[in-house]
């Protein structure tokens, strides 16, 4: 399990949870690569107990905080020289997530800066060397100008309208997860209610899978995925945080059929929310009486 800790004063980092939850070691971020004031956007675990960090960092001879950036792909492993690997990407991209797909290839995911107003998606393949492979087309995704139902505000005639929509869709763009699951494949979740979840193959094919939201007005919180299925964590507004209700669905990714819904109360055993779907399981990360952090594994029946 691999952890990362904001704020409190601790220091920028990525803890990993031995398989036995018995043993924790720690990656400091920007100590000894010489990226302090680079920006980490996203880690992605490594098939070898490694780590990729995607940073972005000030284009060498760039003096304006907002003009062109590099994207720095850093490999770090417990008792292994660190890497740095600048990605072959042109001006104009933000780049928010990564993950690892295949032993040696990364799949990247963010959008174009330029059209921040008309936010344009861009998720796309390098090799470990970081040459630009192949362009992903995400056919159905979100974007203002589409026609999915879950993007209101394409009324072109009213500008308020259109700039609330535009701001949706780029808050929708930098909150997506992507993750390697089980099979190999990565999987870029978009965070509306309900979805839609890409599934990237090895290739490099593109399939795509709705969810199915369990209430109106619910919240997607989180979405993990194993053994061909996707559990996705919902939140469901109350009048006060104590009477939030709390949602799992988890739906089949071969047929996007939904599978089950299972409601739960929060409390200090679930803590903050679902950090693991594995063998049917639902494991949450929480903090003991005695302060300490604890794994709560959870089954439905």
């Amino acid at each position: 399990m691999f952890l990362e800790f904001v704020g409190g004063g601790v220091e920028p980092g990525v803890s990993v949870v031995s398989e036995d939850r018995q043993h924790i070691f720690r990656f400091d971020l920007t100590r000894g690569i010489g990226l302090e004031k680079a920006v980490l956007e996203d880690f992605a675990p490594g098939s070898s107990h490694d780590l990729f960090l995607l940073f972005s960092h000030l284009a060498s001879g760039n003096t304006t905080p907002r003009g062109p950036v590099d994207h720095l792909i850093v490999r770090v492993k417990e008792g292994a020289s660190t890497s740095v690997t600048k990605l072959d990407l042109g001006s104009g991209f933000e780049l928010r997530q990564i993950a690892l797909l295949g032993s040696d290839h990364f799949v990247v995911s963010g959008f174009l800066s330029g059209q921040r107003l008309h936010p344009e998606s861009f998720t796309a393949i390098f090799d470990a060397s970081g040459q630009f492979l192949q362009k992903l087309t995400l056919t159905g995704d979100l974007n203002v100008e589409s026609q999915s139902p879950n993007v209101t505000g394409k009324n072109p005639s009213d500008p308020a309208e259109m700039a609330r929509a535009e701001t949706t869709a780029v808050g929708w763009l930098e909150s997506s997860s992507l993750q390697t699951a089980d099979d190999g494949s990565v999987y870029l979740a978009r965070s509306d209610p309900q979805g839609p979840v890409f599934i990237i193959s090895p290739g490099g094919a593109v399939q795509r899978v709705m969810l199915s939201a369990p209430e109106t007005g619910a919240d997607l919180s989180s979405v993990k995925i194993a053994g061909g299925k996707i559990a996705a964590e919902y939140n469901v507004p109350g009048p006060a945080e104590e009477h939030r209700k709390h949602l799992l669905t988890v739906t089949d990714l071969s047929t996007g059929q939904l599978l089950d819904t299972v409601a739960y109360q929060g409390s200090e055993f679930t803590g903050v929310g679902l950090v693991c779907y594995r063998s049917q399981s639902f494991e949450f990360l929480t903090y003991g009486t005695d302060g300490k952090l604890k794994v709560v594994r959870a089954v439905s029946h």
